[in-house]
C-alpha cells in the first residue's frame, strides 16, 4: 500500500523528469525562511549554469508547490510536439476533465509520470 509521503515523492520526482523533458538543464529548489510565510522556489535553467540564458521559476508554500507551479508555467500554452494543439498543465481540479482542443499534461498514477492527453502519439490530428 501506497503511502501520502511516497506519493508526493513519486509526484516530485515525476515533476523533475518533465521539467528535464522540456530542455532544461539544470534545476534547483530553494527557500526563503526570512518572513512568514515560508516560500520555496524551483528553478529550472536552459543553458549551462554560469551562462546568461533563459530560466524559469515556480513558488509555493512547500516544494511539491513550487515544482508544480514551475511545471505550469513551462507546459501552459506551448505547443504539444505530437498532436500540435495548445498545452496544459492539469494537476488540480482541472484533472480529467474535457479541455476542447488541448492538449493536457497530467499525472498519471499507474506509470508514476506525467503523460499527455494525446498519448505522446505523432501524427494525431492537429487542430486547424
Amino acid at each position: 500500500m501506497e503511502t501520502e509521503e511516497q506519493s508526493v515523492s513519486d509526484k516530485v520526482m515525476a515533476a523533475i523528469d518533465l521539467i528535464g523533458r522540456t530542455g532544461a538543464k539544470w534545476m534547483q529548489i530553494r527557500f526563503s525562511e526570512d518572513e512568514e510565510p515560508v516560500v520555496w522556489i524551483a528553478v529550472a535553467g536552459y543553458t549551462e549554469r554560469g551562462v546568461d540564458g533563459p530560466m524559469q521559476v515556480g513558488a509555493g508554500l512547500d516544494a511539491e508547490s513550487a515544482y508544480m507551479a514551475l511545471c505550469g508555467a513551462l507546459i501552459d500554452g506551448g505547443q504539444c510536439k505530437h498532436c500540435g494543439h495548445r498545452t496544459a498543465f492539469a494537476d488540480g481540479p482541472e484533472r480529467g476533465l474535457s479541455l476542447g482542443n488541448v492538449c493536457r499534461t497530467e499525472w498519471d498514477p499507474e506509470k508514476k509520470k506525467y503523460t499527455q492527453s494525446c498519448g505522446g502519439r505523432e501524427g494525431k490530428e492537429k487542430a486547424g
